[in-house]
């Protein structure tokens, strides 16, 4: 009989834990977390416990994988004010970013991160809400290519610098009280030379203006938005056609879907470089996943404050044996 004893153990203490609940409930919610009704199609499922103190503990999973998106606790029944640690993931499982909340505000130090675990972002908050100290960002090869320093009594105003990968100035600009962007904000090319500014009065943006290598302004209007990088061709057909299923998944008869998401750097002259697995399966997929995509031609890179940037990119793969 003693070998029943751990067992009986482990039922009585389950018993225990789900008596500290007092209440449950399901939710699907869309892409930006409304609530939907499950045959009408949801991005995320929503499963929470209410404790007896009436705080509800609450996780949110990916509908596409399953997998856990966040997890936290929330002092409110409609589950709208986070209450100290909550833990947000990617798709892949990777952390996305974690910190603490106070009434739903965030306080103290917050990491954020990218898909392929790289981290993104370190910033603190002060019980007001408001950045202080100082902010460091990297890019997904770890290069730091930010950094901003607020006053330390939690005003929000401060100073932010962006770099290029090598270190040199990328951007420049100022916050004034409650973290407001203010004065004026420039951004250069990679050669020193003025690509853009942006002039703000206290948080509301009042024009921008453009300069061409030499110097000149524009005299037309330019946009200083985000244009994303993208392929000249279609590279699901391209995917499509030079995708070639592993020899080992048809012998040993790997029936079903298997995803492989491959990530890479588009460079500034749309040079794709810097490939990296950042959701795997098999090792033969991976394998595949990653050749096919590597040979993936140049794309156009992305522009932004009329200059071209490096970004970061995912693709997924899919392999199907039915």
């Amino acid at each position: 009989m003693k070998k029943f004893i751990p067992l009986l153990l482990l039922m009585l203490a389950s018993f225990a834990t789900e008596a500290q609940y007092v209440d449950s409930l399901k939710q699907y919610l869309d892409s930006s977390y409304n609530t939907v009704a499950k045959e009408d199609g949801f991005v995320y499922l929503r499963v929470a416990r209410k404790a007896e103190t009436g705080s509800w503990m609450v996780e949110d999973y990916y509908n596409e994988t399953a997998t856990l998106k966040m997890e936290g606790v929330f002092s409110d029944d409609s589950l709208k004010v986070p209450e100290g640690r909550v833990n947000n993931f990617h798709l892949n499982g990777n952390l996305s970013s974690t910190g603490k909340y106070y009434h739903g505000i965030r306080v103290g130090l917050w990491l954020n991160y990218h898909i392929n675990g790289i981290r993104a972002d370190s910033m603190y908050f002060k019980l007001n809400g408001m950045p202080y100290h100082q902010a460091y960002h990297w890019d997904e090869m770890g290069n730091m290519i930010g950094y901003d320093e607020f006053d330390m009594n939690g005003s929000g105003a401060g100073k932010s610098l962006s770099y290029y990968d090598d270190s040199t100035l990328s951007g420049e600009g100022k916050y004034t009280i409650g973290n407001l962007k203010d004065s004026i904000w420039v951004y250069y090319r990679t050669d020193g030379s003025v690509s853009a500014k942006e002039y703000y009065d206290s948080g509301d943006f009042r024009k921008y203006e453009c300069y061409d290598k030499e110097g000149n302004l524009y005299s037309n209007s330019c946009d200083t938005s985000l244009i994303h990088a993208h392929p000249r061709y279609d590279e699901r057909i391209f995917l499509a056609m030079n995708t070639k299923m592993p020899r080992e998944a048809l012998e040993v008869g790997d029936f079903g879907k298997h995803i492989v998401v491959i990530g890479f750097t588009v460079n500034r002259d749309g040079r794709l470089s810097n490939f990296t697995i950042v959701q795997s399966s098999k090792d033969y997929y991976n394998a595949e996943a990653y050749r096919v995509v590597s040979s993936l031609p140049s794309w156009v890179p992305a522009y932004y404050k009329n200059r071209s940037i490096k970004t970061f990119q995912t693709i997924p793969v899919t392999f199907i044996i039915e």
